[in-house]
């Protein structure tokens, strides 16, 4: 598996692939939003649609696993939408499908867009404006997480993926997306234990 950023995964046009590209298109029309499917290089711009080259899709898979696992250790009025309509394994596979065949890694979602809107009506109870709020905690919650590679523009990315698509679930739906939080932050530093001696009254032990 490739882990560092100068590596490239396989890439293909799927079902959605470039129909969420012009979705962006169409809420960044003064962008120059490019065909390839591959990552330029370090500080070049990097759109969703490339994102598969960089993370690949047991990257992608663990991102959505993480957040229907926290869905099923979550609060019940959240899950019971999910839990009515699939089993766990059912949505990880449907959901890691789309988000792989959005970020250019090949035919994964078959039935394209219409598919994803029946399936969102099918959990229309979660398709609220505390719905959404719910949602993208737990997803951030999941992305910083996950293995993401060394590329900083990862995480900025994804969060420009997730405000496009909530955006128009918010239309589709009709509740408001306004403020809602899509910043994925990095993940807390871990607590490494002291190995410093302790001190009195400002000596070291070891001075001693």
């Amino acid at each position: 598996m490739a882990t560092q950023s100068g590596d490239r995964y396989k890439t293909g046009n799927g079902y959605v692939t470039e129909h969420s590209r012009r979705m962006f298109i169409e809420d960044n029309p003064s962008v120059e939003a490019p065909t390839s499917l591959v990552a330029g290089k370090n500080g070049e711009p990097l759109f969703f649609w490339q994102l598969h080259s960089i993370l690949g899709s047991q990257r992608i898979e663990a991102i959505i696993r993480r957040f229907y696992t926290l869905v099923w250790e979550g609060e019940d009025w959240f899950k019971e939408a999910f839990v009515l309509t699939n089993d766990l394994e059912g949505h990880i596979w449907t959901q890691s499908a789309f988000w792989i065949d959005a970020m250019g890694g090949g035919r994964a979602y078959h039935g394209g867009h219409f598919r994803l809107s029946f399936h969102h009506s099918r959990i229309e109870e979660a398709m609220t404006r505390k719905g959404a709020i719910r949602w993208l905690e737990l997803m951030r919650q999941a992305v910083e997480e996950c293995d993401l590679t060394d590329d900083p523009r990862v995480k900025p990315c994804i969060s420009s993926f997730l405000e496009l698509h909530m955006n128009k679930y918010g239309e589709q739906f009709e509740y408001s997306t306004e403020g809602l939080d899509y910043q994925i932050k990095s993940k807390p530093p871990e607590v490494q234990e002291d190995r410093h001696p302790p001190t009195v009254e400002g000596s070291s032990f070891c001075g001693w």
